[in-house]
């Protein structure tokens, strides 16, 4: 049986920043990661936070969004442009509404190009299709 832990990041101690790590074998899963809704226009908190307990944002497997609110996928374009560069996993409704949190908190550190390097990584799957991922031995 894989080794399975949950690791709460961000949320628990706030209203929004939604950022959970699932561990399960070695595959690092990250679940949301969201904007605190005190935060405008980024935080740097999170990503410090997650690039910490994992020891490097390129020590995940991947990111998973549940939904698009800001509190769940608000820090997205932050975690990118300091490193990340895997595959971001969500509903294809999650994905198109994607654009319009992102115009809500845009800012002029991240500019407008690191938009399109987000659909670039973003891969949709259409509500209650099924993925498997292969999470090793």
């Amino acid at each position: 049986m894989k080794e399975f832990s949950f690791i709460p990041i961000g949320g628990a101690n706030s209203i929004g920043e939604s950022c959970s790590l699932f561990e399960v074998g070695n595959a690092r899963i990250l679940v949301d990661v969201g904007l605190g809704f005190q935060e405008r226009p980024f935080p740097n908190n999170l990503i410090s936070r997650i690039d910490k307990t994992i020891n490097g944002l390129g020590n995940l497997d991947l990111v998973l969004i549940t939904h698009a609110h800001r509190d769940h996928l608000g820090s997205i374009l932050k975690l990118m442009a300091n490193g990340y560069n895997g595959y971001i996993y969500s509903s294809k409704i999650t994905k198109q509404l994607a654009k319009y949190v992102f115009d809500d908190i845009i800012s002029d550190d991240l500019p407008n190009r690191e938009i399109a390097d987000l659909y670039a990584h973003y891969a949709s799957y259409m509500y209650q299709q099924w993925h498997s991922f292969d999470l090793g031995d």
